[in-house]
């Protein structure tokens, strides 16, 4: 049987103070890696389209959780708090972790942006927030 890695261990965590902590209550996260590519035509292309790296890459992360606002217990990060840190422009250190059912760890770091943050909700249901952060 393969070793998958399940949705609950994949986890964003970002530093605060003094260590990576995670964010409240979330529900997904994704990451997305993307490289620029140019079209390039030459003559000996004809009528193909050609394409080429530029070096140019990035990253997006998105996330997805039940608002929460404080935690008398733990140390997360809260809704709240990121909207502000998305207004202040402060950025954040990031790390996103990847386990496997056996133990086996793989993650990113980097450090990015929050340019989209919100919190809504709907009547009879919990409050959700979302968050996109572009890796700089």
């Amino acid at each position: 049987m393969r070793d998958f890695v399940y949705g609950k261990d994949v986890k964003l965590y970002a530093y605060k103070t003094d260590g990576y902590y995670p964010f409240a209550c979330a529900r997904s996260v994704k990451i997305s890696v993307n490289s620029e590519i140019d079209e390039t035509t030459n003559p000996s292309s004809h009528s193909w389209r050609r394409y080429q790296p530029t070096g140019l890459n990035g990253y997006n992360i998105e996330l997805n959780a039940i608002t929460v606002l404080q935690d008398a217990v733990s140390t997360l990060w809260y809704s709240w708090e990121l909207m502000l840190e998305s207004i202040r422009n402060n950025g954040l250190d990031l790390k996103i972790e990847f386990t496997d059912r056996v133990g086996n760890t793989r993650y990113a770091t980097g450090f990015g942006y929050i340019p989209d943050s919100s919190i809504g909700g709907v009547a009879g249901d919990f409050s959700e927030s979302d968050l996109s952060i572009l890796g700089s």
